[in-house]
């Protein structure tokens, strides 16, 4: 019909406006497939982090691969992203409230166990590889000032500031952060001190077996520091339901608002936090063999 006789067209979209979009999105799929392609390559390792220094920013590369299969942590990724498709479902848009509560606590469980799940590509295991970041003195250092401040916490604080200098020297990110991390380490020795059963379960898990030359403080120490791994991924998780609230307080419906917080369980920096750069230090098994 023309115009002046109720024309039932609507008025399309402007020229090029297609061509411009395919164009922009056809350019951010080529980067994003040519940055995937580079990164098992090592193409281009500042991808990496800047290391030479620090070299606790840099990822670690491996030129031979996971050391094993990333099965479990590929079906974890693959039950969040059904969850994201399930929002859109006919039963989630009839109980939106329920839906979103419904996903983000079953996307909590699921990021959490994707967090040990993707470990899995460490020699060692996820759990010895977990311990083996928390006493290390180069990825954090809370969890060794933790033990050597010992179990007086107002004795660290009351010292915390004149031990700053010192620390700067064996213990930077200590050194450079406020005691709460050491705190939260302290308190996880503590626990597991006060309990030989939760000890025993922490390192029979982590598949360390007990040795006659073994003290109970070193078990309970590294069980401590197994633990406060444990609770600190937890905690991240969690974020999910904080991101939720704060996009519906921004305006979002709550299945929208669900599906920020089911997103954070993927990003990079949650699931796989960096460690030092495996060609400047010794190998991560070799260094989850000394935590025990």
């Amino acid at each position: 019909m023309t115009k002046g006789h109720g024309s039932l067209d609507a008025p399309g979209p402007p020229d090029g406006w297609r061509g411009r979009v395919s164009v922009r999105w056809l350019a951010i799929l080529g980067v994003s497939l040519a940055v995937a392609a580079a990164i098992p390559l090592d193409l281009l390792p500042w991808l990496r982090g800047p290391a030479p220094y620090p070299p606790e920013w840099e990822w670690g590369y491996r030129p031979g691969g996971p050391a094993h299969p990333l099965s479990v942590a590929a079906m974890l990724a693959g039950l969040v992203i059904a969850l994201l498709a399930a929002t859109g479902g006919g039963w989630a848009r009839r109980r939106p409230r329920v839906a979103a509560v419904s996903v983000l606590a079953v996307a909590t469980a699921a990021g959490w166990c994707l967090q040990l799940a993707a470990l899995e590509r460490e020699p060692a295991g996820p759990l010895r590889a977990l311990v083996a970041r928390a006493l290390s003195t180069s990825i954090s250092s809370y969890h060794a000032v933790a033990i050597e401040e010992g179990g007086d916490p107002r004795a660290l604080l009351r010292s915390h500031a004149t031990r700053l200098p010192e620390l700067l020297a064996t213990a930077k990110h200590a050194a450079t952060h406020p005691p709460g991390p050491v705190l939260f380490y302290r308190a996880a020795v503590a626990l597991c001190e006060r309990s030989p059963a939760l000890t025993d379960v922490l390192l029979r898990a982590a598949g360390a077996a007990r040795r006659d030359s073994q003290t109970e403080q070193k078990r309970a120490e590294r069980a401590g520091g197994l633990l406060g791994a444990l609770v600190l991924g937890l905690l991240g998780v969690l974020t999910l339901w904080p991101l939720a609230l704060l996009s519906e307080a921004l305006g979002l419906e709550p299945l929208p608002a669900a599906r920020v917080g089911l997103l954070w369980t993927l990003v990079p920096g949650l699931v796989v936090m960096a460690r030092p750069s495996t060609r400047r230090r010794r190998s991560p098994s070799r260094r989850a063999r000394s935590c025990w």
